[in-house]
């Protein structure tokens, strides 16, 4: 975990590969929790600290990420565990989109939120349905996602240093002081505050 890499040794101890270094880019990682590898050898990282959870082919080749932070539909809050299983796909049917077949679960365990276990499906499209079937049924997302609430920032302070100090999270929903505000042209005026 403190060094922000995922290692791979033989049975008898010697270091084969290894992936990952501290820093916030694809494939980096900023608190590393917990890893999971699937039937296939695809290599799950949970990271706290992106609220994400990256994917890695055997040979530490970044596939993909998913997840981020907020209060939405597969948003994550402080995830620490992961669990990947190609079983008990039937209990979840009822869930999933009848466009998507799944082959594997990824449940993920946070430790704050409403949600501290969240289940999410790895599959492909159904060949009868086609990309505009899945976008018409798509969940719409408030715009905002993402931005971690002052509380949110409070459990991912990263050296006791508080809000406001320098070296502190920047709560991302204040908007910046020295950020110019574009008027919306179809927005009727408003009169100048004082």
């Amino acid at each position: 975990m403190m060094r922000c890499k995922v290692q791979k040794f033989s049975p008898e101890g010697t270091f084969l590969a290894a992936v990952g270094e501290q820093g916030d880019h694809a494939g980096g990682f900023a608190r590393p929790k917990h890893l999971a590898v699937d039937s296939e050898g695809v290599i799950y990282v949970v990271d706290s600290g992106f609220q994400n959870v990256q994917m890695f082919n055997a040979g530490f080749q970044l596939l993909m990420h998913f997840g981020a932070f907020g209060e939405f539909p597969g948003a994550m809050n402080l995830p620490v565990g992961i669990a990947v299983t190609d079983t008990g796909l039937e209990h979840f049917q009822d869930r999933l989109y009848p466009g998507f077949a799944a082959k594997r679960l990824i449940v993920v365990a946070n430790q704050f939120g409403d949600q501290k276990i969240s289940v999410y499906a790895l599959g492909e499209r159904r060949s009868n349905y086609s990309l505009a079937d899945f976008a018409a049924s798509a969940a719409a997302i408030e715009t905002g996602v993402g931005i971690p609430s002052a509380e949110a920032l409070k459990f991912q302070n990263i050296g006791g240093v508080e809000p406001g100090q320098e070296g502190a999270p920047v709560d991302a929903s204040k908007e910046p002081q020295s950020a110019p505000v574009k008027p919306d042209p179809a927005a009727p005026p408003q009169s100048p505050k004082k």
